[in-house]
């Protein structure tokens, strides 16, 4: 278990092996993505091959801490960048059937945009930051850019792959926009 923490994020690990709510099918729920990537990188590769990947490793692993030091979910690497989102798993405490609860079910979701909002922008500032000083200490001579795209609402997540791999993954038109 210590070792799979190194590998799936916390909330699914707590499906799996404490076999709490079944967070690995596939359900809507709404959340904030967002999607960072690295310009160029492909040139900067070619460039500096072993600084590079040393340089995009140290960058992925500061920039997983970040996240979850935000409270955020980080879903995935995409070689040169990654996707995390804000929210995929607070909603399964929601009391939606009971109609007397609908305005105390409103409020809270109001509260609950509020802390996700200040938690994707303040951790996609820091990551902006955070990226800004590592590419300058590891190549000041070049300007490094990185992307970012976020968009909020309603988004898939769940496992997907085969019988003998499968992977946490998050998909629909809000990562396609943020993307």
């Amino acid at each position: 278990r210590v070792e799979s923490s190194k590998y799936i994020e916390e909330p699914v690990q707590k499906s799996i092996f404490e076999g709490g709510p079944s967070l690995t099918q596939e359900r809507e729920c709404t959340a904030y993505v967002f999607v960072l990537d690295i310009r160029d990188s492909t040139s900067l590769t070619r460039k500096y091959p072993e600084k590079w990947a040393a340089f995009t490793t140290q960058w992925l692993s500061e920039a997983i801490e970040i996240i979850r030091r935000h409270s955020g979910t980080f879903v995935k690497s995409t070689g040169d960048g990654l996707i995390g989102a804000f929210g995929l798993f607070d909603e399964e405490d929601k009391l939606s059937d009971l109609p007397h609860l609908e305005a105390q079910n409103k409020q809270a979701d109001e509260i609950r945009w509020i802390d996700l909002t200040i938690g994707a922008f303040g951790c996609i500032n820091e990551l902006m930051k955070r990226f800004k000083e590592m590419s300058g200490e590891h190549f000041p001579q070049e300007a490094i850019k990185m992307g970012c795209g976020l968009d909020r609402g309603e988004v898939n997540r769940g496992t997907r792959g085969g019988s003998r791999r499968r992977e946490f993954d998050i998909w629909g038109d809000k990562v396609n926009t943020a993307a």
